[in-house]
């Protein structure tokens, strides 16, 4: 079981990056208005008077790039949401899958964790 000083420990990273995270979400996303919480790629910036096949095919290309970095991003960015809720539960450091408790040095390597070793 953890301690109070654990889990403050454990919030505090968890909190660092998910700013970090936002951080990085706010290069290559957008804020969706019409879903809370969500993101959504920016699109690429289009030069004007310029519109060849081989400069839309590298603004696809560069489209597809930033979707891939985004949802990498905000995936990671729900995992650590999910760690900071299971921390406010007091459910931070148990497997979702077995319920055992999650090794400490599984959780200072990722503290965002949901599962054990094992699991």
């Amino acid at each position: 079981m953890l301690t109070e000083g654990q889990k403050n420990h454990f919030k505090e990273l968890l909190e660092k990056e998910q700013a970090s995270l936002e951080e990085d979400l706010r290069h290559v996303g957008k804020k969706n208005p019409r879903v809370s919480g969500d993101w959504e790629p920016m699109e690429p910036e289009n030069d004007e008077g310029v519109g060849d096949e081989g400069d839309a095919a590298e603004a696809e290309r560069a489209f597809a790039d930033a979707a891939a970095i985004e949802e990498n991003l905000e995936s990671e960015l729900e995992h650590v949401r999910a760690a900071l809720l299971c921390i406010a539960s007091g459910a931070y450091g148990v497997c979702t899958e077995c319920g055992k408790e999650i090794r400490l040095e599984r959780l200072e390597a990722y503290p965002a964790a949901a599962t054990c070793v094992a699991c």
